[in-house]
């Protein structure tokens, strides 16, 4: 469920059409929170959960849904330790969220542990 904080917060946002995505990784690799759309981006607003085992997570942009394109980081390399948690924003203002390449798809990719939690995420 997404936080009723948060749900305050991007009420006020006009424009954007808002996801909650659940993440479930069964291994380290990408993730797709949003599809890449023709000339649309994507924006990610609230991010939690933690990764097990010990790795890192970074948000990012690619060329192909599957993550096999070319990444665009939109995040610096987020280290976490066994069971950590991770939690990115809440950012509702979308001038201050990582934003996709336009037509590029959202995800996150993670090495050595798999991340579980939740996402939201907008697009135009």
């Amino acid at each position: 469920m997404v936080p009723t904080f948060l749900v305050k917060l991007l009420a006020g946002v006009t424009g954007r059409t808002f996801s909650r995505v659940a993440i479930d990784q069964s291994a380290a690799g990408f993730t797709l929170l949003g599809a890449k759309a023709t000339g649309k981006t994507w924006k990610l607003h609230y991010l939690t959960g933690t990764l097990t085992p010990g790795g890192s997570l970074q948000v990012v942009s690619n060329d192909a849904d599957a993550g096999t394109g070319t990444d665009e980081n939109l995040t610096g390399d987020m280290p976490l330790g066994a069971n950590g948690g991770c939690p990115v924003g809440p950012l509702y203002a979308p001038d201050f969220c990582p934003t996709g390449t336009i037509s590029e798809a959202l995800g996150i990719r993670t090495t050595t542990g798999a991340f579980k939690g939740y996402a939201v995420v907008s697009t135009d």
